[in-house]
């Protein structure tokens, strides 16, 4: 009986062993918490604002020159035009036509270049975070003798008392605010060193601009071009006949 008891109590010892000490983090609560992440999402959103106010002015510039061209091709379909006239409505359409077509490929491209600038910073702010992350892990995990610590988002289930987020963002920031400019330096450069590596902000992920749609399809242009150069064509005069 005594062999037993000290068998299974060896067993139990063993198995105790075995078993790591485990916490977990939750990063989407650090990216809210975290006093650097927190400014930068701060910048991110600011240009995130003043990207979609450009948007929205170049969408309006371009429905002025969109109404402003199709006035130009009503006023090339009226009839009372004489030949010369009709002549110089198309060729002034046809002028704003690919102007107007020019500023459309310019504001797709604006778009574009928006969208991308807002996801690479939000990808680095959240590359720069996590890095924090990792470091300041790893100190709360010697400190509380744990040798496992994981993202909360990949746990099924986890106990409370696991829970070290709140560890791992008070190291985060009295890291960063020992880190901060001494008084009497100028803050700005200090941020600039700090805050432009690390651009972004990950709520901003796939953040997207939504372009006004304006159809380029004028056929009625066309037809009025094919017209002028069908009765160019029939009021040629034809070569004199030899006397």
């Amino acid at each position: 009986m005594k062999s037993l008891s000290l068998l299974l109590a060896c067993a139990a010892a063993s198995v105790s062993a075995a078993t790591p000490n485990v916490g977990v983090v939750d990063v989407a609560e650090v990216m809210t918490k975290y006093t650097k992440s927190i400014e930068i999402k701060g910048g991110i959103d600011q240009s995130l604002a003043q990207s979609k106010a450009q948007v929205e002015a170049r969408g309006k510039e371009l429905e002025v020159l969109k109404a402003d061209f199709d006035k130009t091709v009503k006023d090339a379909n009226n009839p009372m035009l004489n030949e010369s006239g009709k002549k110089a409505a198309v060729g002034e359409a046809q002028a704003k036509q690919q102007n107007l077509q020019q500023r459309f490929n310019e504001y797709q491209q604006f778009i574009q270049q928006a969208q991308g600038s807002i996801q690479a910073r939000a990808g680095e702010l959240e590359k720069a975070v996590l890095a924090d992350v990792k470091t300041a892990a790893e100190k709360v995990a010697k400190e509380k003798g744990l040798q496992l610590v994981l993202p909360k988002a990949v746990a099924f289930v986890a106990d409370d008392s696991l829970n070290v987020t709140a560890d791992i963002i008070k190291e985060l920031n009295d890291n960063y605010k020992s880190a901060a400019p001494a008084p009497g330096r100028s803050v700005r450069r200090q941020a600039g060193r700090q805050v432009n590596p690390f651009r972004g902000a990950p709520d901003n992920r796939g953040a997207s601009f939504r372009p006004m749609r304006i159809a380029f399809s004028i056929p009625e242009l066309a037809a009025i071009v094919g017209a002028a150069r069908s009765r160019g064509r029939t009021r040629r005069p034809s070569a004199a006949s030899p006397a």
